[in-house]
């Protein structure tokens, strides 16, 4: 019997809260935390999942739930844990764990034996170079079908503080307990078992997830139509941005026709070769649009967040090709008073450390933008 059928409701206290975290340190070790305390069962996602010092603690925090009883399942990303992937699967294996990868690289034939997609080798084979560009970009932990810890940090050193031997990267991340948890689980499920989307399994709320061509479009569209119907603000954080011409459009009308104020926050450089290029070919068309623009400096910006009036969508999407068309996404929508003001926050302190691109900035980097044609026929692919 599955011990989540017949869970023992949740005390009021713990019933539909939401923390909000801007620091990794203090992400990990409240997930870290309850991965210890759980009973039933953990489910994570991680597009990236690199054993290295923070890789360990999850690797060894997962494996002693495991021999505790608890139903421990993984799943990562075949490009995204490229070089650690073996490694990570490896030992937890050996403790009990559950593990598959997300369309290995085709070369990694040792993998394919934890592909979701089965059949013959040269069946897979093909699919994967069909899929290579598709990715699995979400990162969550599902603990007891009570908690899900969610947003841009991968399990990767990187997202530490430098004190803790990190490389800083500044992150938004959730901690949720209460009704939105169990669909949540779903998409994992869905995922997990390969099942068929029913047009059920698409009444959510308070989370957009593109885990099927169906799911895509429908977030696509609610994206869309936020934006069209802003009539305040829209404020961007992206690590990385590269809206469509669709998009790009809404955002147009938006500045131009309604007076919205756009502010974009954007990193002033990358872990990604090409992209800052990348984004700072939008910039002089964002700017006649009257868009503020801000570069994050005092570390890798790598959040992910859209503040579009009074809503606020906090997860694992840029606004870029690859979240629109391409990868698998989880983004929340934030509910609570006291986590929206902090999110709202959390923007306008961002904001303050930045850097403000002006037509100034623009005109300094005429060989800079002289380049900006060759990651733009990239970009579907960055």
């Amino acid at each position: 019997m599955n011990p989540h059928d017949n869970m023992t409701p949740l005390p009021k206290s713990l019933q539909n809260t939401e923390k909000l975290f801007v620091r990794g340190d203090e992400f990990f070790v409240g997930m870290l935390n309850d991965i210890a305390h759980a009973q039933y069962s953990i489910e994570l996602e991680s597009y990236i999942f690199n054993k290295d010092k923070l890789g360990d603690k999850v690797i060894d925090a997962l494996a002693q739930a495991a021999q505790r009883g608890v139903q421990v399942r993984v799943l990562i990303d075949g490009i995204g844990s490229a070089d650690d992937g073996k490694a990570v699967a490896s030992a937890l294996e050996k403790q009990g764990v559950s593990v598959k990868i997300y369309h290995p690289l085709p070369w990694q034939m040792d993998r394919y034996r934890l592909a979701l997609k089965e059949g013959s080798l040269f069946g897979r084979l093909w699919y994967f170079i069909q899929k290579i560009n598709k990715r699995n970009h979400r990162k969550l932990c599902i603990i007891d079908n009570t908690y899900v810890w969610t947003g841009s940090l991968n399990i990767s050193a990187s997202h530490l503080s430098v004190d803790e031997g990190g490389e800083g990267w500044h992150d938004f991340g959730v901690r949720i307990c209460g009704s939105m948890v169990p669909p949540v689980r779903s998409t994992f499920e869905l995922l997990w078992q390969k099942k068929r989307l029913t047009r059920r399994s698409l009444s959510f709320s308070q989370f957009v997830s593109s885990v099927s061509p169906r799911m895509r479009r429908r977030k696509n569209h609610y994206l869309l139509h936020k934006i069209n119907n802003a009539s305040k603000r829209i404020w961007i954080s992206s690590a990385y941005f590269s809206p469509s011409r669709v998009i790009l459009k809404a955002l147009s009308d938006a500045a131009c026709k309604r007076g919205v104020e756009i502010c974009l926050i954007v990193p002033s450089k990358s872990d990604v070769a090409f992209f800052p290029i990348l984004t700072a070919s939008y910039y002089s068309d964002l700017l006649k649009m009257g868009v503020k623009i801000f570069e994050y400096t005092p570390a890798f910006l790598h959040a992910k967040a859209l503040i579009i009036d009074e809503l606020c969508l906090m997860g694992s999407s840029n606004l870029n090709h690859r979240s629109l068309f391409h990868d698998l996404e989880l983004d929340v929508i934030l509910t609570h008073p006291d986590t929206v003001s902090a999110m709202q926050q959390q923007f306008i302190n961002d904001m303050a450390e930045s850097r403000q691109i002006t037509s100034d900035h623009m005109r300094a980097r005429v060989w800079y933008m002289s380049i900006s044609w060759i990651p733009r026929l990239l970009r579907h692919w960055l």
